[in-house]
């Protein structure tokens, strides 16, 4: 329930930030990791959690090689602190969720610049049946 509460905030945080300022700022993520890892530490998955975020950031980072610009370090951060939090199979869920969300956004408004931290939040949000279980 912490992880929960604390991705909530960060995600909304982030989302309130990003809309206004298009950025997502690293204090804010870094924040969120350092204490995600904190929590898993304190129950004793520390490992599991670090190895997925380094996956999403991997992944992440060979995204941005193969579709050039368009996702900022910002973002990257905020994937990896979610892939930290959750782990492999729901942040997954949760990233592709946001993917897909902004892609459905893309083609409906045909705007190409869009503030990536919200389908984020929204895609969590969606993910909660599977994030509570």
């Amino acid at each position: 329930m912490l992880i929960f509460l604390l991705s909530l905030s960060i995600l909304a945080v982030a989302s309130w930030i990003d809309i206004k300022k298009s950025i997502i700022p690293h204090w804010l993520n870094f924040s969120g990791i350092f204490l995600a890892i904190l929590i898993h530490l304190w129950n004793g998955e520390v490992i599991h959690a670090l190895l997925s975020g380094a996956c999403i950031f991997i992944f992440t980072v060979l995204l941005i090689l193969l579709i050039g610009d368009g996702i900022g370090g910002g973002d990257i951060w905020l994937m990896t602190f979610i892939g930290i939090a959750f782990g492999l199979p729901i942040s997954n869920f949760i990233i592709m969720g946001a993917f897909l969300l902004a892609i459905i956004k893309v083609v409906i408004t045909k705007r190409k610049e869009i503030q990536f931290a919200p389908f984020v939040l929204a895609s969590f949000l969606l993910c909660i049946p599977l994030i509570m279980r």
